[in-house]
């Protein structure tokens, strides 16, 4: 029964936005989306496309992995059990599946971990007070390269790269974010105790401790480089999502407030408060425009510019006031996946043309009750934000 719920789900997702695979209308690509999933109840990970359901070979250490997708949308790293694994899910080329190669592959390689961010094209793995950093690209190896800081201190939280050639990082260590260049720690600080969310794009990384929420940006000179932190006058405990020039928060102790953070006319970074009518359960960016999508407790996913206007309000009418840890949400290129587990519906919402409005494309009835996590493989090169 559950593997043919999830055939469903996969034939849902083809089909949705064009019953023809050759359109190429914008914001319809969803018939060459993967999407990857983890289970409450189950140590392995199911990969739902084009209408079947391919189980991925192997099984990760414990069950209820949380996905996180890279930020070129080819690889998801699976955190279980202090155990972090590696999923490649890159398109190939016409004919390599038919000549047995898999479309998504469950990597042999690993790393033991307990927290994974993404980072300047790299996944960022903290393990037993240290940093392991893997490349996207080297995850296409047999055996991949990790670079592991070995820097006298016991870090809390994933390190982040501010400048790879140079090899500049921001650690967390001793109640403090410190610039290290080279291996030694430099007079660029920030108090920072129990840091516990952290976002980075190409211009700047954004991060919250018990002090606040901080941006740090390496500004290259003629001769040197400097380092700025930023305190964006935020309070609360922030989870960050960050897609082209923006990023977006949660706050987890009011989840009717998100704070959006960016360059403002005079390129400096600042951060606006947006609040809700209703509490948020998920939030995700559209991988196009960076358009602000949540899931809330009443029923409802809402589609929001970085402004904090509401362009659409979409009633997911087969539920009923999920919990929120029922709900998940996975988003692509104006598409998003809204998943809630207590009325085991599935809803594909997209938006039709360029310039158009997201709406429901379809729903389903599906028998899988334990979804934990849930991502869209999907090209995210062309993001325009």
């Amino acid at each position: 029964l559950q593997q043919t719920s999830l055939v469903m789900l996969a034939g849902l997702i083809s089909a949705c936005g064009s019953s023809d695979n050759n359109s190429s209308g914008a914001g319809h690509e969803e018939h060459s989306l993967k999407i990857l999933v983890s289970q409450q109840n189950s140590a392995g990970l199911s990969l739902l496309e084009e209408g079947e359901l391919e189980a991925l070979a192997g099984s990760l250490a414990g069950n209820a992995a949380s996905l996180l997708l890279a930020d070129n949308g080819e690889f998801a790293a699976a955190l279980s059990t202090s155990q972090v694994n590696f999923i490649h899910g890159t398109e190939h080329e016409e004919g390599e599946a038919e000549a047995g190669h898999e479309e998504a592959e469950l990597l042999e390689f690993s790393l033991t971990g307990t927290q994974v961010i993404n980072s300047a094209g790299h996944f960022s793995i903290l393990d037993a007070g240290s940093t392991s950093f893997v490349a996207y690209e080297q995850l296409e190896q047999a055996t991949p390269e990790v670079e592991t800081l070995n820097l006298g201190v016991t870090e809390t939280f994933p390190a982040l790269i501010l400048e790879e050639a140079e090899e500049v990082f921001l650690v967390f260590a001793d109640n403090t974010a410190t610039v290290y260049e080279a291996g030694s720690a430099t007079q660029d600080t920030q108090a920072c105790s129990n840091p516990t969310s952290a976002i980075q794009n190409e211009e700047y990384a954004v991060f919250t401790c018990t002090q606040g929420t901080y941006a740090v940006a390496l500004e290259e000179g003629a001769q040197e480089h400097t380092i700025e932190f930023t305190d964006l006058g935020i309070s609360g405990d922030y989870s960050w999502v960050s897609q082209g020039h923006v990023v977006v928060g949660l706050n987890q102790g009011n989840t009717n407030q998100l704070q959006v953070v960016e360059h403002d006319q005079t390129e400096v970074l600042v951060a606006s408060e947006i609040n809700l009518t209703d509490g948020v359960c998920a939030l995700a960016l559209d991988s196009q425009d960076g358009d602000i999508l949540v899931v809330n407790d009443n029923n409802q996913m809402l589609a929001l510019n970085h402004e904090g206007e509401i362009q659409t309000t979409i009633s997911l009418d087969e539920s009923n006031s999920p919990a929120c840890s029922q709900v998940k949400l996975a988003s692509a290129a104006k598409t998003a996946l809204v998943l809630d587990n207590q009325a085991q519906k599935l809803y594909a919402i997209d938006v039709d043309v360029e310039g158009g409005s997201y709406h429901i494309h379809e729903r389903n009835n599906v028998a899988v009750q334990d979804v934990q996590s849930m991502v869209i493989f999907h090209d995210k090169e062309d993001a325009q934000a």
